[in-house]
């Protein structure tokens, strides 16, 4: 008996043996694809064209949308031999410009085992911008971020990941997340569309000069001294909505809430030129309203 287990410990310390031998091999060839700083610019003005679209579609990227100090759009990325990205620019007749920055992974599995280990570096993407164009993003298992750049349109369309909105103007906001929040906070826009599934919507001190739609299921949409001229429509399949709401006046809006499996703490009133849609599935709708100006 006593051989028996002196021969089964042995296999098991040999297979802890060759484990930790397999997991160095991989690392040290994960370190061999160490990342290489590339910057890129492009070769047009802004004031060259009557548009520029620059579209950014990269899985696992973390993509940062900038304000550019010039009048070129900058990109600046990592890249490793796991790791490459196409750049391409397409002007029309008309003179509306569309910038295509695409991401593609080029290695072998055992490089993905341990990405974790520099993915802020491998996986990051900075895009720098000049003002009133248009910016679309689109990204698997990564994290979308617009810091104080003024966009004629910001979309974004990310899978497993967050898209946040900060201190930023834009005419049109268009963001959809799977798996991740929407953050918005000290910004201006125009209209602001949004859709998270199983993830929270955050509107922070947001203000719309027309309309506010933000939908989410499984999630929670809070709200914080944000207000809209127009009609804002708020919609939780399966979570509360809570926060305040600044409204122009009393009467400016016609307020219709349902909350189906839920209460919710506001009165629905018919009088109002504007709308203020609030409706749940199966949570509560606790929000306070605060009069702006009236």
């Amino acid at each position: 008996m006593f051989k028996f287990l002196k021969v089964i410990f042995g296999i098991i310390i040999f297979l802890i043996i060759i484990a930790i031998a397999f997991v160095v091999t991989l690392v040290v060839i994960n370190w061999n694809n160490k990342p290489k700083k590339k910057e890129m610019t492009t070769t047009n003005k802004i004031s060259d064209l009557t548009s520029l679209t620059v579209n950014v579609d990269v899985k696992d990227a973390y993509v940062t949308v900038k304000k550019s100090s010039t009048d070129y759009v900058n990109v600046k990325y990592y890249a490793c031999k796991t790791r490459t990205f196409d750049i391409n620019e397409e002007v029309d007749t008309f003179g509306n410009s569309t910038l295509t920055i695409k991401g593609y992974q080029t290695g072998k599995w055992y490089n993905r085992i341990f990405f974790t280990l520099n993915t802020t570096k491998v996986y990051g993407v900075t895009i720098e911008v000049p003002d009133d164009v248009n910016v679309s993003v689109k990204t698997d298992n990564g994290n979308v971020r617009f810091e104080e750049v003024y966009l004629s349109y910001a979309f974004a369309d990310v899978n497993n990941g967050a898209v946040l909105f900060k201190k930023s103007n834009a005419s049109v906001c268009s963001f959809s997340t799977v798996n991740g929040n929407v953050e918005v906070d000290s910004s201006n826009v125009a209209t602001f569309y949004s859709r998270s599934k199983k993830g929270r919507i955050v509107l922070e001190n947001l203000v719309a000069l027309m309309t506010i739609d933000a939908a989410t299921d499984n999630g929670k949409i809070i709200l914080s001294n944000s207000y809209a001229t127009g009609n804002i429509t708020l919609h939780s399949g399966k979570g509360t909505i809570k926060g305040t709401i600044r409204l122009l006046s009393d009467a400016y809006y016609k307020i219709t809430t349902k909350a189906v499996n839920g209460k919710s703490n506001l009165e629905n009133t018919t009088t109002g030129v504007a709308e203020l849609n609030v409706t749940t599935d199966n949570g509560d709708i606790e929000l306070k309203l605060n009069k702006v100006l009236g």
